[in-house]
């Protein structure tokens, strides 16, 4: 065995044995510790997803199967059907939190109640678990936990345990090697052109594959770049670099991963944005300012969140904002996006608001939209200087088909406890458009060419609650959002979220806009806010089937409403925005 592959072992072993113990781990300083450490944080992948430190999580069955196989040792076959329904059901129906998963699985070989064939599997699962903990030991040294792992496995000077340190009969910790080539878990890290593209991909080679290709493509344009892999059979990483994108435009991209021949041949591949800053603006980017990567708009919490285009009377110009499901017929926005002036609620000039579920580009949703039919505001009127108030919500003609939304979660600097979010990392999503600072690409509609609007996400932390209005929550009437969080036109009105511990999704905020100097800042979903929002969702739907109740009680007063003349108006066309007339011809909310 190479050390190489001794520390993956060691590493996903770890990720088993010990995965409440990952909140030591800072996933940023393995990213900056070199070329074995890589490794090691790709290896830890699945249990980052686990912990909420990412925004990105696995589905429940793929939880599963990882579980059995980095777990208790098990190949795919060796899974039972039982054991496999009962972590499905407790899963689905939210007994056990995805972050508690790996250690229960862990207890479950402990478990005297089986007979025959299942007390046969458990005690398996026992001899893979003892023997996995003997060499956590041996790498641990007197810090018997994740981070004493990771120093004890990366430290320079430092090496994996002697061969006498580790037990003899030690079961093989990676999935056994395959029969064919597999090629899965592809994943792309891209958002600015300036800063190039990471992939990087789990490889399941039987042994006799050499090599596989990383091809990007975008129409005739393609880049190859070949990773050559270990002689080792088993899983292992590959990754790629793409720093030159000189030769490609801003809009839609695909990535291939390929490799083997005749009956080993495979290939996987993934679609997704890119953009471009605008000259004089690449700083923005350079420096970190702003770092909004490409949303995959097929997966949650992505899918749930849609671009709003609206028109309004007198004017060519249509008004384009970013929306979220809040339950499975209302989406919650920014009261500014639908209103005519910046600050207070004017809907005498809206003729109508459209909602395009998870719209990206080319790429998901080119033009299918469901009407709003009702939209009201939290105030009357909102302070230009803090986004407290500068909330709307509004009605769908239907419900969306796949009936997904975010959940809900209450929070601000006064309410203490788990509900103060400061320094909690979140990320929003949404439609940032406007063509001054950066370009996104075209798309062919109809007989012309015209500019494409992608979802982007921006990840980062609550740096602070601001002040509010007293009347709307005191000091929870904003929030500051961290370096990299900033966003353009358009961005208004997505939702700013925190990942679970189940993994789902539950929006505590909605971005706004910057302050003058810049800072990213979000109205916050303070108590008030709360629950104003159920008081106008409650005549629609069970508050109960969702989960919700009032915090104090529905409020008195609400902001102005607006409905649309009639159901059947048809949809605010995006067609009529022709490219060399996007700045002039939209209005960024």
């Amino acid at each position: 065995m190479t050390k190489e592959t001794q520390m993956f072992n060691n590493l996903l072993a770890l990720i088993a044995e010990w995965d409440e113990d990952l909140y030591n781990i800072q996933y940023q300083d393995i990213e900056e510790s070199g070329d074995a450490l890589s490794i090691m944080g790709t290896s830890l992948s699945a249990s980052i997803a686990i912990s909420g430190r990412t925004a990105i999580s696995m589905d429940h069955e793929t939880l599963i199967t990882v579980g059995y196989q980095t777990v208790l040792g098990r190949s795919t076959e060796a899974i039972d059907e039982a054991g496999w329904d009962y972590w499905q059901a407790q899963l689905d129906n939210g007994d056990i939190g995805r972050s508690e998963f790996f250690t229960a699985l862990s207890a479950g070989a402990y478990n005297d109640d089986f007979e025959g064939e299942r007390a046969a599997l458990n005690a398996d699962d026992r001899e893979h678990i003892e023997a996995r903990a003997e060499v956590i030991d041996a790498n641990a040294g007197d810090r018997n936990d994740a981070a004493g792992v990771v120093e004890a496995l990366t430290n320079e000077g430092l090496t994996s345990p002697s061969p006498d340190q580790v037990p003899t009969n030690l079961p093989s910790f990676v999935r056994s090697a395959p029969e064919e080539l597999k090629l899965d878990s592809l994943d792309v890290t891209a958002g600015a052109m300036e800063n190039g593209i990471t992939v990087q991909a789990h490889v399941g080679d039987p042994g006799d594959v050499e090599d596989v290709t990383f091809t990007l493509e975008q129409g005739e344009t393609t880049t190859e770049q070949t990773f050559v892999l270990s002689d080792e059979a088993g899983y292992q990483v590959a990754w790629a670099e793409f720093d030159d994108l000189s030769e490609y435009e801003p809009g839609s991209l695909e990535i291939t991963l390929s490799g083997g021949s005749g009956e080993q041949s495979a290939s996987v591949s993934e679609e997704f944005a890119m953009y471009r800053m605008q000259p004089g603006y690449e700083y923005l980017a350079e420096q970190g300012w702003l770092d909004l990567q490409s949303a995959d708009t097929q997966t949650s919490p992505y899918d749930m969140i849609g671009q709003l285009v609206l028109d309004f009377e007198g004017t060519s110009d249509l008004g384009i904002g970013t929306g979220f499901m809040i339950s499975p017929q209302h989406v919650m926005t920014s009261a500014h996006v639908v209103s005519d002036e910046s600050h207070t609620a004017d809907f005498d000039a809206l003729n109508a608001i459209d909602f395009y579920p998870g719209k990206d580009g080319e790429l998901v949703n080119e033009g299918e939209s469901i009407e709003v039919v009702e939209a009201v505001t939290q105030t009357a009127d909102w302070s230009d200087g803090s986004p407290d108030g500068d909330m709307a919500i509004l009605t769908l003609d239907t419900p969306v088909d796949h009936g997904e939304h975010f959940d809900w979660f209450w929070n601000g600097a006064d309410a203490g406890g788990e509900r103060d979010l400061t320094g909690t990392e979140v990320a929003w999503s949404g439609y940032p458009s406007d063509p001054r600072y950066f370009e996104q690409g075209e798309e062919q509609r109809g007989d012309g060419s015209f500019e494409t609007f992608h979802q982007w996400t921006a990840e980062g932390e609550i740096v602070e609650y601001l002040q509010g209005n007293d009347e709307h929550g005191g000091e929870s009437g904003a929030l500051h959002l961290g370096e990299g969080m900033a966003g353009f036109g358009g961005a208004s009105g997505s939702p700013v979220f925190i990942e679970q511990n189940d993994g789902s999704h539950a929006f505590v905020g909605i971005y706004s806009g910057r302050a003058d100097e810049g800072e990213a800042l979000a109205s916050t979903l303070d108590a008030t806010a709360f629950d104003w929002a159920l008081s106008v969702i409650e005549d629609d739907i069970d508050l109960e089937e969702l989960g919700l109740d009032y915090v104090d009680a529905p409020p008195e007063d609400m902001g102005p409403s607006w409905e649309a003349a009639t159901q059947d108006s048809g949809a605010v066309v995006l067609q009529g925005m022709a490219t060399d007339t996007t700045e002039d011809g939209l209005i960024m909310a």
